[in-house]
């Protein structure tokens, strides 16, 4: 959405200034090739944005939360750690975004 704008803008700048001086990022020493560590918290969080996601059905959300899970699993394993970088900013942005909101939803019944 709109508010991962930000969080776009920034983490590719950073990334386009690591890449281009060669330097690590935490533990990431080549920020061009996978990283395992990323991919594991990437789709970590991308379990949690889909539990803190919006109500579903029953069978919806079987499959809703674990098919986001595997795709992340299945992309990040052989992408650069920079769209990894991404890819867990963004999923940080999603998971507060569903937290407020709930928050905000549950303030408004009561």
């Amino acid at each position: 959405g709109l508010i991962q704008a930000p969080v776009f803008i920034a983490m590719f700048t950073a990334i386009k200034k690591l890449v281009s001086s060669g330097d690590s990022f935490l533990w990431i020493q080549n920020i061009a090739s996978p990283d395992v560590i990323l991919t594991v918290v990437a789709a970590g969080l991308t379990y949690l944005a889909t539990v803190a996601g919006p109500n579903m059905t029953a069978q919806g959300k079987t499959m809703m939360t674990w098919l986001p899970v595997f795709l992340t699993l299945f992309f990040l394993w052989k992408l650069s750690a920079g769209i990894g970088l991404y890819w867990v900013g963004s999923n940080i942005v999603s998971v507060l975004q569903s937290i407020i909101m709930r928050r905000r939803a549950q303030t408004l019944q009561a």
